[in-house]
């Protein structure tokens, strides 16, 4: 968990340093009248914004996959294998149909 922890921070701060998150705007308008401690804090607080939400959606599906693992497990010992499959099945094909149309 401590690797994806690491993960989630370096691409939230790399992601950050990306245009589009404003920082330019608020940085030129602080520069501009002279105040460069605001221009550092606000571009401080949006990409340390971008590294929680970065380690949020990573903690999110790191979860979401021990828990589906947990379930399927204990499915195993209670249902048949020859429903369970084909429901795994079903359950891919409909994602991979609703990940198809998001585009």
């Amino acid at each position: 968990m401590v690797p994806l922890l690491g993960a989630a921070f370096v691409f939230g701060l790399l992601h950050a340093l990306l245009p589009g998150h404003g920082k330019a705007v608020l940085t030129a308008r602080y520069a501009g009248s002279g105040r460069l401690a605001g221009a550092l804090a606000s571009s401080a607080i949006v990409m340390m914004m971008q590294v929680g939400t970065a380690i949020i959606l990573v903690l999110t599906m790191a979860i979401g996959s021990i828990v589906g693992t947990f379930i399927g497990g204990r499915l195993l010992g209670i249902g048949p294998s020859n429903l369970l499959l084909p429901a795994l099945a079903l359950i891919l094909v409909v994602s991979a149909v609703k990940v198809s149309r998001h585009r």
